[in-house]
């Protein structure tokens, strides 16, 4: 599949709609499409901590940063649900200037999300993006297949859970270029933000 990115594809859509309607609806429809890119995610995921720490240097040393607040993202390799919390093992992406995981882009490695509360796994499932927001805290000591591996552990303030119609596969294994995440299309329901702080609210297609 061609490396074709979501502003491309907007693009390409807002043209062809705009030839079949007059001047002032396609001026109407290319301004309405073009807020809705800036506003699918909300203020507190679009904007960065101070620093910006990303996960590469934060895995050189964990334990230097602990307590630095974070913004990371990607796709979900597996959810694990434990009393009274879900972690989430991600697959670390670069983000947009809107807080969103790039498609295509390389990868750092792998991070753990840490909610203090129940997620269902039918909602978080594997390939759907993730944003979220939080204080890094450490580092646990798991596996990959039979591999160790050190995953740095962020405690989430909010998360973004992404369309449920953008999925991402995998191209094992890992080699020093990174990851590199394939994109396609899939079917799922449940999109929207999570501050984890009494009220939450959720967009639905």
């Amino acid at each position: 599949m061609n490396r074709i990115t979501s502003e491309a594809m907007r693009t390409f859509a807002i043209t062809a709609a705009a030839k079949y309607m007059n001047p002032f609806t396609g001026i109407l429809l290319t301004v309405g499409l073009l807020l809705t890119a800036c506003a699918t995610t909300p203020p507190a995921i679009r904007q960065a901590p101070p620093g910006d720490l990303q996960l590469g240097e934060a895995r050189d040393d964990v334990s230097a940063h602990r307590g630095t607040p974070v913004r990371w993202g990607g796709v979900i390799v597996s959810v694990e649900n434990k009393n009274n919390e879900t972690w989430i093992e991600v697959l670390e992406l670069k983000l947009s200037r809107f807080g969103e995981p790039k498609r295509y882009s390389p990868s750092a490695g792998r991070f753990l999300i840490r909610v203090s509360r129940f997620l269902d796994p039918l909602l978080y499932t594997k390939g759907r993006e993730i944003t979220v927001i939080g204080i890094l805290e450490g580092d646990a000591e798991r596996s990959i297949g039979k591999q160790p591996y050190s995953f740095p552990v962020v405690n989430a303030d909010e998360h973004y859970l992404g369309r449920p119609d953008r999925r991402y596969s995998y191209d094992p294994p890992y080699n020093h270029y990174g990851y590199y995440p394939r994109f396609h299309y899939g079917f799922g329901y449940g999109h929207g933000y999570y501050p984890h702080h009494g009220f939450h609210f959720r967009f639905h297609y």
